[in-house]
């Protein structure tokens, strides 16, 4: 019996070594095909002649291995897509805080107020208050809601397109920063 398991033994090993070597040469086969596919000139129109494609042929080595492999390089290679298309997708809640700053650095500082040019366009006002006998209600606010202050007699005011009234110094600082009212929200001179 000792004799015959060895046999049996050598006999396997011999079928092992056969079946690796049709293996090995069938991947050589494959691997050759591939390379003359990427060999191939893709800016030529194809060969209507040629009736073999050699862009569909499949693995004689196909494998569960080779199956989880090539659809992990597939999912690296369309997340590469994915990522080419979704550049301006930039989520600042996974980045450091290195990454944040050169982020603001390449951006840079865009102003989102008024230039002095268009600032020059709000005619400034002298205030006069309606304490006198004869003088009529006037339909303004009396407070400048920047600064909180109520308006004195001759102080500049700056009267917004939509009707609110501000000291010229405050509302020409905020605009300069933000081109809106403080109050309703209204862009003084429209959408940029």
């Amino acid at each position: 019996m000792h004799c015959c398991h060895g046999e049996s033994s050598r006999g396997t090993a011999a079928e092992t070594s056969g079946t690796s070597d049709e293996q090995i040469a069938a991947d050589l086969k494959y691997a050759r095909m591939l390379q003359e596919m990427e060999d191939l000139d893709v800016n030529t129109p194809p060969n209507n002649d040629e009736q073999d494609d050699i862009s569909c042929v499949p693995s004689p080595s196909d494998t569960d291995d080779d199956d989880d492999r090539g659809d992990e390089e597939e999912a690296a290679r369309q997340d590469d897509d994915d990522n080419d298309d979704t550049d301006d997708d930039v989520d600042p809640d996974n980045m450091t805080y290195e990454e944040r700053q050169e982020l603001v650095e390449s951006v840079g500082n865009e102003s989102r107020g008024l230039s002095d040019e268009l600032l020059s366009y709000l005619v400034p006002w002298k205030y006069r208050s309606g304490s006198g006998f004869f003088s009529r209600k006037t339909n303004h606010d009396d407070t400048c809601t920047v600064c909180l202050s109520a308006f004195r007699n001759r102080e500049n005011i700056i009267t917004l397109p939509c009707k609110h009234n501000y000291h010229a110094s405050c509302i020409s600082s905020w605009l300069k920063i933000n081109r809106t009212c403080p109050v309703c929200k209204y862009e003084v001179f429209g959408p940029s």
